[in-house]
């Protein structure tokens, strides 16, 4: 069986050793990693993306910008799971501000950057007596 190659990147992140600034790098770090997977010698010519939720969104962003100023690096494919363009609608709520989505996203982020601590400090501010 062949497999095509594969290439992943972490830009900005806990493991990247950057800062990560949700919603506003996305794009400009992906277009450089699209165009850079395109000049490589292993890359056959087509670029898929594959990603769930926030994965899905930075794949929207990338393929969005790319089609519009480097249609030859845009993605041939995009593979999105479980995503929206749009992430005003999570913390809008039919044009209110829903703190329990917000919060939600808030954790979802807070585990992937700093673990489970944002849960625990919430979990004990659940259990202080008012």
């Amino acid at each position: 069986m062949n497999s095509a190659p594969k290439a992943s990147a972490s830009t900005r992140s806990h493991r990247a050793g950057g800062v990560f600034t949700p919603q506003i790098d996305e794009q400009r770090d992906g277009v450089s990693t699209h165009r850079w997977v395109r000049r490589q010698s292993w890359c056959a010519g087509s670029v898929a993306t594959f990603g769930a939720s926030y994965m899905g969104y930075t794949q929207w962003a990338v393929a969005a910008e790319l089609q519009k100023v480097d249609p030859d690096s845009a993605p041939d494919a995009l593979c999105l799971i479980t995503t929206m363009p749009d992430f005003g609608a999570i913390t809008w709520d039919n044009a209110a501000f829903s703190l329990h989505n917000a919060l939600g996203l808030t954790q979802m982020m807070d585990r992937m950057v700093h673990g489970q601590r944002l849960r625990i400090i919430l979990s004990r501010c659940a259990r202080i007596p008012r």
